[in-house]
């Protein structure tokens, strides 16, 4: 929570620099959801920052109801949520060392992660609880794309999956979410585009 604080009191600083060019993300202690949901409206309200971005690394998961207090705070602030995967410590390879070589972690294990954050948040029914809620995914979802079709058919035989999915099925909830075009070769950008709302796709 501290680090969390002075990261943001140092990113305000520096946009202070250039207020009319930059904006800024909060940096969230995930650990300890409270002080994740204080720290959240102080970066907002205090800083001047226009939202928060979190890694996918998290034991609880993004669909678990303890984050719930967090996404009301984003809605009730109006400020987006940034997913972006990240390794454990922020500094080393994924936990996998399976991904050690040939910096797997970069080209598989991200994709992967950013993958499995949005099945959790769509299969879990985070948008049923907060239709409100702005949550951007990068890099297109990592492998989402390739893997929607297998999951909107799994996602009809899924009982636990939420609301949203069963009545509209898993490509209809796609187009809730928001996805930055920061993804390699056409054909994935050509599959990022044929899932994704074309209004909210946003330059990465």
């Amino acid at each position: 929570t501290d680090f969390c604080r002075q990261h943001n009191a140092l990113m305000a600083e520096t946009l202070a620099k250039a207020p009319e060019r930059l904006e800024g993300l909060a940096a969230l202690p995930m650990q300890d959801i409270q002080a994740a949901c204080e720290e959240l409206e102080r970066a907002v309200s205090e800083l001047g920052l226009r939202g928060a971005m979190i890694g996918t690394d998290f034991n609880q998961g993004f669909a678990c109801g303890s984050l719930d207090p967090l996404y009301r705070k984003f809605v009730d602030l109006d400020v987006p949520l940034f997913v972006h995967a990240s390794s454990t410590n922020g500094v080393a390879n994924l936990k996998d060392m399976r991904l050690s070589a040939h910096n797997l972690s970069l080209s598989l294990g991200y994709a992967q992660e950013e993958a499995v954050a949005v099945a959790q948040i769509l299969l879990g029914g985070v948008f049923d609880r907060h239709p409100d809620i702005d949550i951007c995914v990068s890099h297109g979802g990592g492998t989402i794309t390739f893997l929607a079709e297998k999951l909107d058919q799994l996602a009809v035989i899924d009982t636990a999956a939420g609301q949203g999915v069963r009545d509209h099925g898993f490509a209809h909830e796609l187009q809730k979410l928001w996805f930055d075009t920061h993804v390699k070769g056409e054909i994935a950008a050509r599959a990022l585009r044929h899932y994704a709302h074309p209004d909210r796709l946003v330059m990465g």
